[in-house]
């Protein structure tokens, strides 16, 4: 999903999500380091969080689940909690948590995508 996402970059030998294993985002100049803090994959559900490391922008964690419900329709939730990190995230203000809404609307229409659905 993140390396289907325009403007965010993924290191192509970055592995699978997993606890421990880290990765670092990049958005144009910005980058933004993370760690895998849990995963679940269970028959019916999927998905990761991780937490933010030193140097990215926001500090705190991100979660991200996919749900297959008993009549075959989908739940994609994204949590996202955290604060600003870096002088130029907080000078954003509110802005800063519409640009999050807007990344995770792009997060969610890549997986769309991806899913082969409209």
């Amino acid at each position: 999903m993140h390396r289907a996402t325009p403007f965010i970059r993924v290191p192509a030998d970055t592995p699978r999500a997993a606890p421990g294993v880290q990765v670092l985002l990049r958005a144009g100049p910005l980058t933004a380091p993370c760690e895998v803090v849990w995963t679940v994959n269970e028959t019916h559900r999927t998905g990761f969080a991780y937490g933010t490391l030193t140097g990215h922008p926001e500090c705190g964690e991100e979660a991200f689940v996919l749900e297959r419900r008993p009549d075959n329709t989908t739940d994609f939730v994204i949590t996202a909690i955290s604060q600003s990190s870096a002088w130029y995230a907080a000078a954003l203000g509110p802005c800063g948590r519409l640009l999050q809404r807007a990344v995770a609307l792009r997060y969610a229409k890549s997986l769309k995508n991806l899913a082969g659905t409209r």
